[in-house]
């Protein structure tokens, strides 16, 4: 601890090391490999302090910097990032080192690969703050789809949960329902032997 005291910056300021490249920024993109050699002394010692946006991890000649898996940690990009310390002290050897640092998008831009979820809609739900997710999410990612689990087996109730459906005083902003009522009337009507309006396959119709 000692040394990490010694060590630590009166002022906490560095310049970011930007290796982004001009691809597609929406897409999956291959970690960044950042790589400097430098020389030490030989009773050199250091701290190593390291943050990134996204996910890091360092090796100084050839041996990884701790243990942390996925760090630096998480938290909001827009005010804070955690800062990682290291006695790298044992890692030196006089003369030149090496230094590398993968990056990876992390949780400050990844992409997982997804173009839809599944959101439940009854009867627990909070219908006021389910609308307003979906609306945020629609804006900003409309080729995202969403579906919402209408778990009701009248055609009305299904269609209340749509996108800008008439029959319902809050938008829901689902772009998908799911058709519990066709699959309710589907699953009944393969028991049923019989030509009656609504009963049998007349059931596939009605609904």
């Amino acid at each position: 601890m000692r040394l990490f005291r010694e060590r630590m910056p009166s002022v906490w300021k560095a310049q970011w090391i930007d290796p982004e490249t001009h691809g597609d920024r929406t897409g999956r993109r291959y970690a960044s490999v950042l790589r400097r050699r430098f020389p030490a002394p030989a009773d050199g010692r250091a701290v190593l302090y390291v943050t990134c946006h996204g996910l890091y991890e360092v090796r100084l000649n050839g041996e990884r910097v701790g243990d942390f898996i996925l760090a630096p940690g998480t938290g909001d990009y827009r005010r804070r990032l955690p800062v990682q310390a290291y006695d790298v002290t044992d890692l030196l050897r006089p003369g030149e080192n090496e230094i590398t640092v993968t990056l990876g998008d992390g949780w400050y831009r990844g992409c997982v690969g997804i173009d839809g979820i599944r959101m439940d809609t009854y009867p627990y739900a909070d219908a006021t703050a389910m609308a307003r997710w979906m609306k945020e999410l629609d804006e900003e990612y409309p080729n995202f789809n969403t579906v919402g689990e209408t778990w009701v087996t009248e055609p009305a109730y299904t269609a209340a949960w749509q996108k800008n459906s008439k029959l319902s005083a809050t938008n829901s902003y689902l772009k998908t329902v799911m058709d519990f009522s066709f699959f309710d009337k589907l699953s009944q009507a393969k028991n049923e032997e019989t030509d009656a309006w609504w009963g049998g396959m007349n059931r596939l119709y009605n609904s």
